[in-house]
C-alpha cells in the first residue's frame, strides 16, 4: 500500500498495490546451481516448496548458492517444507538460484507480479 502523507494540497492520497495472481512452476535442482526464477522487475513476492522425497535445496538471491565447507545461502529448505520472502522487506527483482547438496529435488516455485 502507498500512502501519501503530503498534506500540502488538503488531502491524504492512499493507493493500493495490486498484483496478478501467483503462477507456480515446478523446477528440477541439481548439484549444479541453476536459476529456478528469473529477474523480474514487476515481483512482487514468491515462494518455493520442496515436497517430501526430494534432497533439500539451497536457495540464495542474486548469486549462485553454495554448499559444503564455506555455505553461502539465504536460505536451506528441507524436504515438504515451504519457503516464503519476507513481505516485511522490500521485494527483490533479481534472480533466485538454488541447489541441493547432492541428488535431485523438484520444487514448485510461485510468483506474484505486479500487472
Amino acid at each position: 500500500m502507498l500512502v501519501n502523507l503530503n498534506t500540502s494540497n488538503g488531502s491524504t492520497n492512499i493507493t493500493e498495490d495490486i498484483r496478478n495472481a501467483m503462477s507456480a512452476t515446478a523446477v528440477p535442482v541439481t548439484a549444479t546451481p541453476s536459476i529456478v526464477l528469473a529477474a523480474n522487475a514487476n515481483r512482487t513476492r514468491y515462494m518455493i516448496y520442496n515436497p517430501a522425497g526430494g534432497a533439500s535445496v539451497f536457495i540464495r538471491e542474486g548469486v549462485a548458492p553454495v554448499t559444503g565447507a564455506t555455505p553461502a545461502y539465504n536460505v536451506m529448505i528441507p524436504p515438504n517444507f515451504i519457503w516464503k520472502d519476507d513481505m516485511e522487506d522490500a521485494r527483490f527483482p533479481g534472480p533466485i538460484h538454488a541447489v541441493t547438496a547432492s541428488g535431485t529435488a523438484t520444487i514448485v516455485v510461485s510468483e506474484g507480479a505486479l500487472p
